[in-house]
This record gives C-alpha cells, sequence and structure tokens, in this order.
C-alpha cells in the first residue's frame, strides 16, 4: 500500500454536503488513507463504517486545541480509537502563543504535556506548521523552540512543505534536521509567484509535481526519515476538486 493519503480539509465542501460519497471518491482518485479535519456530525461508529466501505485508513486527524483540553482530550482518544487512528495532530494555533522567544518555548512545554498524556494512551502527538510559525526570534525559528522544549517522544513533526516554502525554509533541509521525528509530511505545490503573492496575504498552491517545490527531494528525505503518510493538502484549486486531487495522487503513487 502507498503510504499516500488526502487531508480532507481540502475538499470539505463536498465533505459538508456527503462525507459517505467524498470518502468513496477519494479512494477512486487513488488514495489510501485519509486526515480527517472534522466529521460534520457523524458519529465515530459512522466515519469507521464510510472508511471500510471505501477500503481506506485514517492516516491522522487534525485535531483542535480545544479538544485536547483536560475535559475533552478523553472522549478525543475515544473517538480516535473508534475509528482506528493512532496519529493526533494540532493544526496550528493563535500566533499570539509563539510570539517572540518566551511563549514558544512556553508553547513547546504545554504541547509536551498534552503530547506526554496521549503517548501514554499509545497515541502519537503532532504539531503541524504554517508560514508564520518561521518567524525568527534570538536567531532562530519560532518553531524550534516549540520542538527544543518539548521531547521528541511527546511532539513530532508533521512538516508542510508548502508552508515552509513560504516561510523562505528549504522543506528538505528542515526533514533532515529533525529526522525521524519527522514523520508525517503534507504535500502541496507552491507556483513560480507564489512567494511574491504571499507577501500581499495572496496564497496559492498547485498540484504536486507541477510547480516549483523539489518534490523528488522530499520524497527521497521522506523515505530516509521512514515518512508514515505523504498527505495531500490542496487549499486552492485552478480545476474541479476531485480532478486536482487525482493528479497530486497519480504523481505520488508514482514517485512514492
Amino acid at each position: 500500500m502507498k503510504k499516500v493519503a488526502l487531508q480532507m480539509y481540502s475538499i470539505r465542501e463536498l465533505m459538508e454536503k456527503d462525507v459517505r460519497q467524498t470518502l468513496l471518491d477519494t479512494a477512486k482518485a487513488g488514495y489510501a488513507g485519509v486526515e480527517f479535519a472534522g466529521y460534520f456530525d457523524h458519529t465515530a461508529d459512522e466515519i469507521k463504517s464510510y472508511l471500510d466501505e471505501a477500503g481506506l485508513v485514517c492516516a491522522g486527524t487534525h485535531t483542535g486545541w480545544n479538544l485536547l483540553q483536560p475535559d475533552t482530550i478523553d472522549e478525543t482518544m475515544r473517538f480516535n480509537e473508534k475509528i482506528g487512528n493512532r496519529l493526533i495532530i494540532l493544526p496550528g494555533v493563535d500566533g499570539a502563543m509563539y510570539g517572540d522567544r518566551d511563549s514558544s518555548c512556553r508553547m513547546g512545554a504545554t504541547l509536551n504535556d498534552i503530547g506526554a498524556k496521549l503517548r501514554a494512551n499509545g497515541f502519537a502527538f503532532y504539531y503541524h506548521n504554517h508560514h508564520r510559525e518561521f518567524a525568527v526570534y534570538d536567531g532562530k525559528y519560532a518553531l524550534d523552540y516549540v520542538y527544543e522544549n518539548s521531547d521528541p517522544e511527546n511532539l513530532k513533526v508533521e512538516l508542510d512543505c508548502y508552508w515552509a516554502y513560504i516561510g523562505g525554509v528549504d522543506p528538505i533541509a528542515y526533514m533532515k534536521k529533525y529526522g525521524k521525528r519527522c514523520s508525517l509530511l503534507h504535500m502541496k505545490d507552491a507556483k513560480a509567484d507564489s512567494r511574491e503573492k504571499a507577501e500581499k496575504n495572496i496564497f496559492e498552491c498547485t498540484e504536486v509535481g507541477s510547480g516549483v517545490i523539489d518534490f523528488p527531494g522530499i520524497v527521497a528525505q521522506g523515505k530516509e526519515n521512514g515518512v508514515l503518510w505523504y498527505t495531500v493538502e490542496q487549499e486552492s484549486f485552478d480545476m474541479p476538486m476531485l480532478d486536482s486531487i487525482a493528479l497530486s495522487a497519480k504523481w505520488l503513487n508514482e514517485n512514492v
């Protein structure tokens, strides 16, 4: 089985209309796994039955800060266990939580505590970056302070290669820096002018393998890191959604 998954946020409009059919369409588009970002009022048993029908596995869940608090984390773990998932990913936090060196260090310690709780119950905990975590404080990225102030066993790296690139970072170098701690990847490509547009708060991406990011190099490094899933997350489209995700799946299935 190829380690190719889709972050369902990519096609959330379709998920909102019909979760079951969208999962079936995702499998037809060439994916072996899916990473959830919400369940649209479906129960864990319903989600698991849809996954089984489509022949998909859960490749992680983007789980919000509010679902990882002392009064919610136990139910979050129960839900994920029912759908067959052991990879819990925090999709980001408010920028004020890492607005300087000290707050970034504190966030690392806080996420370490959450990760320790999850790890004790058989889950792996990841943080997913955007570009803003690559702000530099005292010569280091905010994200590095987060990871330096947490145990690698309690907090792992889901590197979004597109957002790293937008943040001025070489995704391959960052993967090398964290090695096997970086074991999940988000895959979306950048257009030639994506960095320039990002300076104007215009964020555009394109299908994997059709832009300017070195995805052959990322896949090669991913194999060294032992990446569990190469997960497509498409956030803008120049063609119908299902056609777009199928193109990214095709490239990954041919290259992973």
